[in-house]
C-alpha cells in the first residue's frame, strides 16, 4: 500500500527523443527556467538551468518557440524565433529535458 520509488518512465513523461517521433503526446515533464540575461541585439536569451538540472545524454534539450545553442553546468544559451518582445530577466520559460529519467532523478520534487 505504500510506494517508496516510482519509475514512470519516457511513456508518461516524454522526452525530446520521443517529442521528434510525430506521436499524438505531448511532452510532460518540463524544467521551469527563469531568464537572467537578455541580449537583444543578438536575440538570445540565457536561463538558469544547464548539465546541473537536465538529462542531456539523448542530446540537447528544447525550448519551445527557439533554438538551444548551448548548455553549461548551470546555464542554457536559448535564441528565441519569431518571439516578440524577447522575454525579460526573470521571466519564466519551460525548457524540455532530452532526457527525462537521469532529469527526473536530478531534482527531489515533481
Amino acid at each position: 500500500a505504500v510506494a517508496t520509488e516510482i519509475q514512470a518512465g519516457s511513456y508518461v513523461l516524454m522526452d525530446t527523443a520521443y517529442g521528434q517521433l510525430g506521436l499524438p503526446f505531448g511532452q510532460a515533464l518540463t524544467v521551469l527556467a527563469t531568464v537572467i540575461s537578455v541580449n537583444r541585439s543578438g536575440r538570445w536569451v540565457v536561463l538558469d538551468c544547464g548539465l546541473k538540472a537536465l538529462g542531456m545524454d539523448h542530446g540537447n534539450p528544447s525550448v519551445p518557440g527557439g533554438e538551444v545553442w548551448a548548455c553549461s553546468d548551470e546555464h542554457l544559451v536559448w535564441s528565441p524565433v519569431g518571439v516578440d518582445p524577447l522575454p525579460a530577466v526573470g521571466d519564466r520559460v519551460h525548457v524540455i529535458p532530452g532526457h527525462c529519467d537521469p532529469t527526473v532523478a536530478y531534482h527531489e520534487w515533481l
